[in-house]
């Protein structure tokens, strides 16, 4: 008896301890990622503070689009995981284009031009930087 039960507290630690909340981790990766791109650019501080209220903005709009893509408009789970996909897809090339208007607005040429390839390092779903592709 005792063996059934400890297996089982085993089975939902385990369960549990993987599960965590995407929402946090998108906020996080936003921050992290502004503090790369502050330090590769030499931002100011209003430049800054445009970054960060934008890729906040992009990580807010991002997690609902993606409790959204799983939901039908009726309230139901979908089944059809490409329609989700699909969804999530034309949310987060709407959203960062909006993002990347914001920036693009407030950096100089040079800096500009240095985003375009840094931004490529950035995944657009996770908000999180991945080592550049050779």
């Amino acid at each position: 008896m005792k063996k059934i039960l400890l297996s089982i507290l085993c089975v939902l630690f385990l369960s549990f301890s993987f599960a965590q909340p995407s929402g946090k981790n998108l906020k996080i990766n936003a921050a992290k990622t502004v503090e790369f791109l502050t330090k590769e650019l030499k931002l100011d501080a209003k430049q800054k503070a445009i970054f960060m209220n934008a890729y906040g903005e992009y990580a807010a709009n991002m997690l609902k689009a993606q409790t959204k893509a799983k939901m039908r408009p009726d309230g139901k789970a979908k089944n059809n995981s490409v329609e989700a996909r699909k969804a999530l897809n034309e949310s987060m090339l709407r959203f960062s284009e909006k993002r990347n208007k914001v920036i693009s607005n407030c950096l100089k040429k040079k800096q500009q031009k240095k985003y375009k390839d840094l931004v490529r390092r950035i995944n657009p779903f996770t908000i999180k930087l991945e080592e550049p592709k050779k």
